[in-house]
């Protein structure tokens, strides 16, 4: 099973007469026909709706669908396009993409080594937590020790 990736994407249209291309861009891109309605995809949640921007985030496997980044690029060439992202394994980065006036698009990306889940879980626990967790260490060190005293016992 992949790591997940968070995608925080925000994609912006800020010229009037291209503002019909993000619309489009949410309607072929993250929803689906459902009936009478388009709903969004179970991948994706969206934060914000403007006129000319966008924000949501999207899961996908290990990395960002680099292919599909582009992609948008190709087919909405009005949009620029950021996406924040970081997986569980602790890989972070930056993907950002226009093409404006220019015909071909223009990407740049950066990639670091962040922190972790667990990293995150381990250096962002009050003194009460951590105390705890010792307690209930030592809780469960003293039973297995009786448990084991418990079988010699009987046997």
């Amino acid at each position: 099973m992949p790591n997940e990736c968070w995608n925080n994407m925000t994609i912006t249209c800020e010229e009037n007469e291209y503002t019909q291309e993000l619309k489009d861009l949410v309607r072929n891109e993250l929803q689906y026909l459902d009936g009478d309605s388009y709903v969004y995809k179970k991948h994706v949640t969206m934060h914000k709706v403007g006129r000319r921007g966008i924000i949501f985030e999207v899961l996908s496997g290990w990395q960002p669908q680099y292919e599909w980044l582009e992609k948008l690029l190709h087919d909405y060439p009005h949009c620029w396009i950021k996406n924040e992202w970081y997986e569980e394994g602790g890989y972070s980065g930056v993907w950002i993409g226009y093409t404006g006036k220019d015909v071909e698009p223009k990407i740049q990306h950066f990639m670091w080594n962040d922190i972790c889940i667990e990293g995150k879980e381990y250096l962002f626990k009050s003194e009460a937590e951590e105390r705890q967790i010792e307690i209930n260490m030592e809780n469960y060190k003293e039973n297995e020790k009786n448990q084991t005293k418990d079988a010699i016992l009987s046997a």
